[in-house]
């Protein structure tokens, strides 16, 4: 959430709960489940609205996405497009992707309601996600292999995919998932996938 939205949020509450107390209309103990609940709201609202963005810009695509998660998260991928980067970070199979918008400086702060996800399917053993970047032409996919074992997997416009795997101690086995900037999505693009195609067209939004 970041730590100025947080100080924001208690700074709030701190004036909400001086203002109860010496209006002598609530007790103590009111007052502060009061300012409590503002400091929530305050912090959750401020979340949707990144003000940061007008007076700071992060080095990177990796800084700009832990600054908005509050902590160190472990980023394992990042693809670039040309206003935002995918990022991907977590630990085994717990996982949590991003769009951050980039400038020609650098890279801003997200907004989560400018991600979009414009297809979620599962085909066979593969969940397959596409996701976009506002109105732009940035699109990504992930595909999970809900199944153990690698797969080889390209699509009809020669996008780069990344492989990340985990190991599943409890199984003793390892998964795969793949994840690549799709360098143009339209009508005709499909994935293949162990020399298997599987049309994934693009459909009016």
């Amino acid at each position: 959430m970041g730590i100025i939205r947080i100080a924001i949020g208690i700074i709030i509450g701190l004036i909400v709960l001086l203002f109860l107390l010496k209006s002598n209309k609530i007790h103590k103990k009111q007052g502060l489940l009061i300012a409590t609940v503002v400091v929530v709201l305050v912090c959750t609202l401020l979340a949707f609205i990144p003000f940061e963005n007008a007076f700071i810009t992060f080095p990177t695509a990796e800084k700009s996405f832990n600054y908005f998660h509050g902590k160190n998260m472990n980023v394992q991928i990042v693809l670039d497009g040309e206003v935002s980067s995918f990022v991907l970070a977590g630990d085994n199979s717990k996982h949590t992707i991003q769009l951050v918008p980039k400038t020609n400086d650098g890279w801003k702060i997200a907004r989560g309601t400018d991600s979009k996800k414009v297809l979620h399917k599962i085909i066979d053993d593969y969940s397959v996600t596409i996701y976009r970047y506002k109105n732009s032409q940035d699109y990504f996919v992930s595909v999970v292999n809900t199944k153990s074992g690698n797969i080889e997997i390209t699509d009809n416009c020669d996008s780069k995919f990344h492989t990340l795997d985990y190991k599943n101690e409890a199984l003793k086995e390892t998964f795969y998932s793949y994840h690549a900037r799709i360098e143009s999505y339209n009508d005709s693009y499909c994935l293949i996938i162990d020399d298997k195609e599987i049309p994934l067209h693009k459909t009016t939004e």
